[in-house]
């Protein structure tokens, strides 16, 4: 048995020869594969022979599209490579459909919306292998151009100025760029950005600068804001100067503002700005100057009148501020704040000045300040004024001597643990109750001046001159207008050595024990007569129901 060609390649036509030798020329054949009892063809029995048919796969064809994806009006390569052999030819094919065929291993097309698809190659050649295996299916892609953008920063730019230019290519990397202004071609780069030179033919002036503030005339704390106008342009930065152009910024910033409150005069004085923009920075010409003048702020002086250094329940307070440091401002309102313990209550009053009558005994702080217009604003704060409220003083009232001869002088001492000595005194005799007269309270009696001190005494001290009859007496302190007055002294008695008339008072009945509706007979006799008998029950005098003279 013989074949013609060995090794064979998938695909290929493999021809077999079966011989016989002898004599006799009509033999039939009987055909094996791989010693398997596996009858191919039948024919006259005749000896077995081997041989060996070894089948090999075709090579392989590749194919690479370069570049994929493409963008339309590109070109593009196609490679196809075989794995083995030589002096191959090449076909091509898009889908079912044969485009080209070649004898170079490398073909171009022109990307375009008809030819995306999907592609693949085989090599062919006359000698065996006649052909290789296709290759692998390579989808190619076709897209439309990328856009381009360009930006260009400062735009408008002034003479002298550094202009940056970026291209923005929207997708895709890898790119080279190219620069026209016009239709001339300035500049190839690497670089998607490249920086020019403004030239006169771009824009000849700087921009023109203005400096401007809503007042010029302020006071210490007040908040004063410089705007730096720079043209009708963006992208500026603007540089703040104080007393000398050449002097360093004492400010810069991002937005054309520039605020400050000074605390004091030397913070004021002549202000310049300008603008710059770019690396390395372009400059604008400095603006005109700018004069802001600073006034020490007018502060608030609280008072208390009159100027005690302790102040009573009920009693009236007066406060007042001033407005100092200033004499070109006038006509203030004013702001009154109170702090009690931790709490801060504003007092709704504007005057100057500010009375009330403290009800509870507590601190007090009191602080005020001038509330002006939009021009002259506030004065400062005033220093806190603390008030310390006491309970109202009771005196205390001493009769020297308690005991009198007729005739002799007696001094009475209205004594008031109080450290103020504005306060005048006040003295009075008791007599039973009369309408009319102030009664002390929860008593019997009620209170009478003096006849020659009406309107107090300076003195804590006064003198009884010629008293003769056994009396009580009590004062009073008092201070202020309208007159603020303690409570009254306990009474005390002035006891007088005269002999004075006697009375006595009998109950006319024999009973030990009486009960309530029951009559009770009582007689008061004395020993002068020209007296009128009134009762006192439970330390009430009144007068008898039927007088009787005795």
């Amino acid at each position: 048995m013989s074949t013609e060609q060995n090794p064979f390649y998938t695909g290929e036509t493999v021809t077999l020869r079966c011989s016989v030798e002898g004599p006799h020329n009509y033999w039939r054949y009987k055909w094996f594969h791989d010693l398997t009892d596996i009858e191919v063809t039948t024919s006259v029995r005749c000896g077995l022979h081997r041989d060996t048919l070894t089948i090999r796969a075709p090579p392989t064809a590749r194919l690479i599209l370069s570049p994929n994806p493409a963008y339309i009006g590109e070109t593009v390569t196609l490679n196809c490579t075989v794995e083995s052999g030589s002096g191959w030819s090449y076909r091509w094919f898009r889908g079912s459909r044969e485009i080209k065929e070649s004898q170079s291993a490398v073909i171009t097309i022109t990307a375009d919306e008809y030819v995306q698809g999907r592609y693949y190659c085989l090599g062919k050649k006359d000698s065996r292998p006649k052909s290789s295996s296709p290759s692998g299916i390579r989808g190619l892609s076709v897209t439309a151009l990328p856009t381009a953008g360009l930006t260009i920063s400062p735009n408008p730019a002034y003479s002298g100025e550094s202009v940056t230019l970026t291209c923005i290519v929207e997708s895709g990397s890898g790119f080279s760029y190219r620069w026209f202004r016009g239709s001339s071609e300035i500049k190839e780069s690497q670089s998607a950005v490249i920086t020019i030179t403004a030239d006169e033919s771009v824009q000849v002036n700087k921009p023109v600068v203005t400096i401007e503030s809503a007042k010029t005339v302020v006071l210490t704390g007040d908040k004063v804001t410089l705007t730096c106008s720079i043209g009708e342009s963006s992208g500026w930065r603007s540089y703040w100067y104080k007393n000398s152009k050449g002097s360093d910024p004492v400010s810069e910033s991002e937005g054309v503002h520039y605020t400050f409150r000074p605390s004091s005069i030397p913070e004021g004085g002549e202000f310049w700005c300008r603008g710059g923009r770019g690396h390395p920075v372009y400059y604008t010409e400095y603006s005109q100057p700018i004069s802001i003048n600073v006034t020490a702020r007018p502060y608030g002086v609280l008072t208390l009148q009159p100027d005690w250094t302790q102040i009573y329940m009920g009693e009236t307070v007066t406060l007042k501020c001033e407005i100092k440091g200033t004499e070109d401002f006038t006509n203030w309102k004013y702001n009154w704040n109170n702090k009690e313990g931790t709490r801060m209550k504003p007092i709704s009053t504007t005057e100057s000045e500010y009375k009330f009558n403290p009800t509870t005994i507590e601190m007090n702080e009191f602080t005020c300040k001038g509330v002006g217009d939009s021009v002259k604003g506030h004065s400062e704060t005033s220093e806190p004024l603390r008030l310390t409220v006491s309970a109202k003083p009771r005196p205390v009232l001493r009769v020297s001597p308690s005991w009198l001869n007729p005739g002799d002088s007696v001094t009475l001492t209205c004594g008031l643990q109080v450290s103020s000595t504005d306060w005048r005194f006040y003295w009075y005799r008791t007599v039973p109750y009369q309408a009319g007269l102030p009664s002390l309270a929860h008593q019997s009696y009620s209170v009478e001046p003096l006849l020659d001190s009406d309107h107090g005494t300076v003195e804590s001290s006064y003198i009884l001159h010629g008293a003769t009859l056994t009396a009580r007496y009590v004062c009073r302190a008092g201070r202020g207008q309208p007159v603020y007055y303690s409570y009254y002294s306990g009474a005390q008695f002035l006891w007088s050595g005269d002999q004075r008339p006697s009375v006595s008072l009998t109950v006319n009945t024999n009973r030990t024990q009486h009960l309530t509706s029951e009559s009770v007979s009582l007689s008061c006799e004395g020993n002068s007569a020209g007296w009128t008998v009134k009762r006192n029950t439970t330390y009430r005098l009144s007068k008898c129901p039927y007088p009787k003279v005795i």
